[in-house]
């Protein structure tokens, strides 16, 4: 079984997958939300698997604050208790191939190497390699203990490029958690956060799924590091914020057919920037999973949950991890109906979400 966890993150990713036999089960964590997240999810949830909950692997998939902030405390207080096998993170010096170490004071890498943990392993010796998927051949393959099979599908080596040239400014903000009634940073969403819709209906389901789609620029985003996870004969795929056009590139080379796949969590909490109608047509897949209470952004964007729900005839499943304005519009028994879909929200008075597989 498996077992894909989304916990209350906030506006962010902090995901917890488990899988193997009940007597020899297996963990990967992806990215650890913001700062609070650690305390008031992540702490109390390791907490209940046991002393000593030994991780596979953890997936840091870029800087964004609300994806990395988590992890400082983490690996400060847990590093022993979780023992990660290998730590998938792209520091400075792999954003560029001549650069030849970690930049003084950059917290997340100074912390990998003060306390000797495994960095990159999979790519190469001594966190000398990036987590990057070639211009050209087969997709970088990853086998972990328990038999699970990780596909890399992002990032490309012009995307960690193009991060480079901002990378000081963006770290400069990366362990600041914004205020309740803070206005987003115009830069880390095409359109900034706009009301959740009052309700919907069927026609405007069909047009919100026809709105032109303009691809997510932000250069963080870009150097997501996303991948397809398979075990058990399941496939998911877990996006991060990745834009779009490489995920694209990754699968047809996977693949000129359609991709089947068991879910998919969503690229950037269901940014309408960061999941196109090519990456959409690309797969074929009845379980959407958005990590986001809506939050600062206002994620899921009403435009990329209807161009889902009209992407085929076929039975689809909506999974939030928060009941919020922003999800719960979804639960309308006409467009149900109509594009046969399903919403899937926390118990009530909960947040957080367990889909097993």
């Amino acid at each position: 079984m498996i077992r894909i966890e989304m916990l209350a993150a906030s506006f962010g990713d902090c995901i917890l997958v488990e899988y193997g036999k009940p007597e020899d089960r297996h963990r990967v964590l992806i990215d650890a939300g913001l700062t609070g997240t650690y305390a008031q999810a992540l702490r109390p949830r390791l907490a209940k698997l046991g002393r000593a909950v030994p991780l596979d692997l953890l997936v840091v998939t870029h800087i964004d604050r609300d994806h990395i902030c988590g992890i400082l405390p983490l690996l400060r207080e847990k590093p022993a208790a979780i023992a990660p096998k290998d730590i998938w993170f792209n520091g400075r010096h792999h954003l560029e191939d001549d650069a030849l170490g970690a930049k003084d004071g950059e917290a997340l890498g100074a912390l990998l190497v003060e306390k000797n943990l495994p960095w990159n392993v999979a790519f190469g010796p001594a966190a000398k390699h990036a987590v990057v998927v070639p211009g050209a051949g087969k997709l970088p393959e990853r086998t972990l203990d328990g038999g699970a099979v990780i596909t890399l599908l992002s990032p490309y080596r012009d995307d960690l490029e193009a991060l480079a040239s901002e990378w000081d400014d963006t770290l400069g903000h990366w362990d600041e958690e914004p205020a309740a009634d803070a206005a987003p940073d115009p830069d880390d969403d095409i359109l900034g956060k706009r009301p959740p819709l009052a309700g919907i209906d069927v026609e405007q389901v069909r047009d919100l799924a026809e709105t032109g789609f303009d691809e997510d620029g932000a250069r963080p985003n870009g150097s997501s590091i996303a991948f397809l996870f398979q075990s058990e004969g399941k496939r998911i795929l877990f996006a991060a914020d990745a834009h779009p056009t490489p995920l694209l590139r990754s699968l047809q080379r996977l693949s000129h057919e359609r991709v089947a796949l068991d879910a998919f969590k969503l690229s950037h909490h269901g940014s309408m920037n960061n999941l196109s109608p090519d990456l959409l047509a690309q797969v074929e897949c009845p379980r959407y999973l958005v990590s986001s209470n809506g939050g600062t952004f206002g994620h899921p964007h009403p435009e990329t949950m209807a161009r889902i729900v009209t992407s085929s005839p076929a039975l689809k499943t909506l999974f939030f991890n928060y009941a919020s304005p922003y999800t719960t519009v979804w639960d309308d028994e006409s467009t149900k109906t109509r594009f046969a879909y399903r919403a899937a929200y926390p118990d009530p008075g909960s947040e957080g979400f367990a889909l097993e597989l």
